[in-house]
């Protein structure tokens, strides 16, 4: 892949994510700001401003008429893309929240954070509904199954569990990590769930099962954040030692090593097409890049 834009933000980047459309890119920053760029000029297109703390977070719903941010303000907030306007704020988390994702279908939220809880969101109601409890340290990482009946979420307690999110009951815990899970991912088809982790690796999973399918070796420190491609043969994963790598889930070997950024990596997001990748850093800075 080349490189076709850099982006910056004043302080450290901890999330970006496409629109639906993939004309507009949305990044989450500790400058407690959220900026919208237009991708066919590199140019910002707007700052939104209202959080009281870093974001962590950002996600655009599925028809791209929302967006949604989570902050360590302990906050999720609801934005109007087109006019940058601030619909709603919802709280509930008691410290930090790292990490949120949405369902496909946009209807649910799950956010994670320092206080151990995963809190299931309904997006029109704009109020939590569920609970999910059982980590015994922060999550750092949530992702929906495509079919939005699951959760998987990823702690500093070294486990990956996975959720039914219909009765709200545990339906597995993965261990097998020597540290810190820090990303997760669910494959397209649902079958296969990847996490990264603080031991340098990228396992794969069945999701079924809970059999150990694969690890991926070759970072050389925390693996901090992963991504299916929307076709589901190539995983990505992003780390503290900088570089981004292209797996082929298939055979696992590492297809390609995208180098550029000067700290760690800390979000990777493929577009709807899959023809660009936009990877966040701690160096201040997205990259998007192109096949």
């Amino acid at each position: 892949m080349k490189l076709i834009f850099t982006l910056r933000h004043p302080n450290a980047v901890y999330y970006a994510s496409f629109s639906p459309d993939g004309k507009t890119l949305a990044s989450a920053s500790l400058d407690n700001t959220i900026k919208l760029w237009n991708l066919a000029t590199g140019e910002e297109r707007a700052t939104l401003r209202g959080h009281g703390d870093g974001v962590c977070t950002v996600v655009f719903s599925p028809d791209g008429k929302q967006l949604f941010s989570a902050s360590l303000d302990k906050s999720l907030k609801t934005w109007n893309p087109a006019d940058g306007a601030l619909l709603t704020t919802m709280t509930g988390h008691q410290q930090y929240i790292e990490c949120m994702a949405m369902s496909a279908d946009g209807k649910m939220l799950a956010s994670g954070g320092y206080d151990n809880v995963v809190r299931l969101w309904d997006t029109a109601a704009r109020a939590a509904t569920q609970n999910l409890s059982g980590h015994s340290d922060a999550i750092y990482t949530v992702a929906f199954s495509p079919d939005g009946k699951r959760l998987a979420s990823g702690s500093n307690d070294g486990t990956l569990r996975l959720w039914d999110l219909l009765t709200g009951k545990q339906l597995t815990s993965l261990k097998g990590h020597l540290g810190a899970v820090q990303g997760v991912a669910f494959s397209p088809d649902g079958k296969q769930v990847a996490a990264g982790c603080s031991d340098k690796t990228v396992r794969l999973w069945d999701a079924a099962s809970g059999e150990l399918k694969a690890t991926f070796t070759g970072h050389d420190k925390y693996v901090k954040c992963i991504a299916f491609s929307p076709d589901g043969r190539t995983l990505a994963s992003g780390s503290m030692d900088e570089s981004v790598r292209l797996w082929d889930v298939k055979s696992g070997a590492a297809r390609e090593i995208l180098n550029g950024h000067e700290n760690a990596i800390y979000s990777i997001d493929f577009s709807k097409d899959g023809r660009r990748l936009a990877t966040a850093s701690f160096d201040r800075t997205i990259r998007v890049w192109e096949q």
